[in-house]
C-alpha cells in the first residue's frame, strides 16, 4: 500500500492511498465487463478478449476527504499468456478470481488460478494477497447456488469448501450486465481486507499509467526490492 499526500483548499494535507488489484480467471468470464461496470458504470455485449493485460483506474474519495486510487489489472485468460502472469502479479495488494456460472466444467479452474497466484506472489517475497471470488453472469443462472454440483453436493457447498481450502476470503454473486451492486460491495470488502493485511507494503508506489513497451522496466521500478541484496 503506497501513500502520497495531497493538500486541501484549507491547507490540510491528506494521504492518498494506492492499491493494485489483479483480476484473474478463464477467458470470457466477464473480467473486463466487471471492471467497466465498476469504474464507468457501463456494460457492453461487444467487449473483445483481453490481449495480455489491460488497466483501469478508480479514484474513491473517503469520508475524511482522502483519496483511494485503485489500479485494476485485467489479465487475459488465454493459456498462452500464462507465462506472463508472474510479471503482472508482482506488487499486487489484492486479487479477484472471476468464474462464469454458465460454464460448470470450468469450476476446477478456480483452484488453478488461485494456486498460480499464490505460487508467484510468494516467489516475489510476500505472503498470498487477500482474494475474493466473483461468481459472474448470475443473471443467466439465478438458481446456480442451489443447483447440484456432484453427488448430492450443491454448488454453494462446493464453492464454500473451495474458498476455505484455497484461502479465498469470500465469494459474491455478480452480474456486470444487470449491476446488482454486488460488484461494489465486493470491492469495498476487498479494500477492507487489504487495509487489515499485515503484509501490505507501505513503500510500494503504483504508477497511474503504464507503458506496455516498458513492462519489464515498470515492473522493476514499481515494486519492492525485498528479493534484492
Amino acid at each position: 500500500m503506497a501513500r502520497s499526500v495531497t493538500a486541501t483548499e484549507g491547507g490540510e494535507r491528506l494521504p492518498e492511498t494506492f492499491y493494485k488489484i489483479v483480476f484473474i480467471g478463464n477467458i470470457a468470464t466477464g473480467k473486463t465487463s466487471i471492471i467497466q461496470r465498476y469504474v464507468n458504470n457501463r456494460f457492453s455485449n461487444s467487449y473483445k478478449s483481453t490481449i495480455g493485460v489491460d488497466f483501469a483506474l478508480k479514484r474513491i474519495k473517503n469520508d475524511n476527504g482522502s483519496m483511494l486510487n485503485v489500479q485494476l489489472w485485467d489479465l487475459a485468460g488465454q493459456e498462452r499468456f500464462a507465462n506472463l502472469t508472474s510479471v503482472y502479479y508482482k506488487g499486487s495488494h489484492g486479487a479477484i478470481v472471476v468464474h462464469d456460472v454458465t460454464k460448470q466444467k470450468d469450476l476446477e479452474s478456480i483452484r488453478s488460478w488461485k494456486d498460480d497466484l499464490d505460487k508467484k506472489i510468494i516467489g516475489h517475497c510476500r505472503s498470498p494477497v487477500p482474494t475474493l471470488l466473483l461468481l459472474n453472469k448470475i443473471d443467466l443462472r439465478p438458481d446456480w447456488l442451489t443447483e447440484e454440483y456432484s453427488g448430492g453436493i450443491t454448488n454453494s457447498e462446493y464453492i464454500t469448501l473451495q474458498c476455505k481450502q484455497l484461502g479465498i476470503a469470500q465469494f459474491y454473486l455478480t452480474s456486470a450486465k444487470t449491476d446488482d451492486h454486488n460488484i461494489e460491495v465486493a470491492m469495498n470488502s476487498l479494500y477492507e481486507l487489504i487495509e487489515k493485511d499485515p503484509n501490505t507494503k507501505l513503500d510500494q508506489a503504483i504508477p497511474s499509467t503504464i507503458d506496455l513497451a516498458r513492462s519489464e522496466e515498470v515492473d522493476e521500478e514499481s515494486t519492492s526490492s525485498c528479493c534484492k541484496s
